[in-house]
């Protein structure tokens, strides 16, 4: 059961104008704002159920390792 914080967060995220994605690992659920997909240059029902993979698919691959390391140490807890 959601807290009146969480629901009042999850409000907020829905309704910003700020490009967001929030990914539950456990699940390989992504969650994002329509703004997210539509500023990469696609329809938001293009990530509907592609999880995680969804996005790092679009990574050119000059960028890949790159952007693979900086999730890396976010999923570390050192940033």
């Amino acid at each position: 059961m959601s807290t009146k914080y969480e629901e009042a967060w999850d409000k907020l995220m829905q309704g910003s104008r700020f490009a967001w994605w929030e990914w539950d690992i456990a699940t390989n659920t992504v969650t994002h704002n329509p703004l997210k997909a539509t500023m990469l240059g696609f329809m938001p029902e293009d990530f509907h159920e592609r999880g995680y993979q969804g996005f790092t698919d679009l990574i050119q691959p000059d960028d890949y390792e790159e952007a693979m390391q900086a999730m890396r140490i976010v999923l570390q807890g050192k940033t």
